[in-house]
């Protein structure tokens, strides 16, 4: 959490990449950290992808009563 990448190798920005290349619309992170880091990659990429909690996921995939 605290190391600094340098800014040509962001390792948020490479793992957005990862997932982008999967065809992905949605990444989903278990971490406030992660969530920074990959919304941060996702804007860097220049993407539509949404990057959400996970927890913020399982809720929107349950029944409604």
């Amino acid at each position: 959490m605290w190391f600094d990448d340098s800014p040509d190798e962001r390792i948020g920005e490479e793992r957005v990449q990862e997932a982008l290349n999967t065809n992905c619309s949605d990444i989903a992170v278990g971490c406030l950290f992660c969530l920074t880091m990959l919304s941060d990659g996702v804007a860097a990429a220049d993407s539509e992808a949404r990057v959400q909690d996970i927890s913020k996921v399982l809720v929107e995939m349950l029944p409604v009563d």
